[in-house]
């Protein structure tokens, strides 16, 4: 193709400038548009360079503008280890005219918070004992990637947790039944700790 002045590319608009992608859970695929506007009168070439593997899954990394169009260009981000992501990526217009976006991230790893961390169990009225008392707590995971847990006892007792091992898919909550069946001489009181694959503990203190 005919080369063309840097005026002239300046109306080949390539944007925006920075794409930060903002808080995503470790080995979660996202995606953000770059957009590209030609405003000229002739095709234009445009080249991406991606030399990490954190973006190989954008596409596509080359393609050809036709005149007074618009196109995007899928810019995939994927990283398998926590901590902050920048990285500046170039690209090309009709071979020669060279510019770069900036690409942004923090990368968390599971989180499941619990809404106690203390539950206490009492009778309910009207239901009998060798039923047991129960409470529900919930479980809570912000982050846009599912977190796997176990609910890990201290001792064997007659308190218990139920789901006592599960998923909590990404942004919402789970509720968690926490148990007690009272016997003669049983313990009156148990600890739980929530183990997050890859991620956090929590620890649950129940009382009955």
């Amino acid at each position: 193709s005919t080369r063309r002045t840097p005026q002239q590319m300046h109306q080949v608009v390539i944007g925006p400038s920075t794409i930060d992608f903002g808080e995503v859970a470790i080995r979660t695929v996202n995606t953000k548009p770059l957009v590209i506007v030609n405003h000229l009168d002739i095709h234009v070439f445009i080249q991406i360079e991606i030399d990490c593997r954190e973006l190989r899954q954008s596409l596509p990394l080359t393609q050809v503008i036709p005149p007074r169009t618009l196109s995007k260009v899928d810019i995939v981000f994927e990283s398998q280890k926590a901590g902050i992501f920048q990285r500046s990526v170039v690209y090309t217009v009709n071979n020669h005219i060279k510019q770069h976006i900036n690409i942004l991230s923090k990368i968390v790893t599971p989180e499941i918070s619990i809404s106690h961390s203390d539950v206490t169990l009492k009778p309910t009225l009207g239901v009998p004992q060798t039923y047991g008392y129960s409470e529900v707590i919930k479980l809570t995971n912000k982050t846009n990637g599912g977190a796997e847990f176990t609910w890990r006892p201290d001792k064997i007792s007659p308190f218990a947790v139920r789901p006592s091992q599960g998923t909590v898919e990404p942004h919402s909550t789970l509720n968690c039944e926490v148990l007690y069946f009272p016997s003669v001489s049983s313990p009156l009181d148990a600890v739980f700790t929530l183990d997050v694959v890859e991620g956090n503990t929590e620890r649950l203190n129940c009382v009955a």
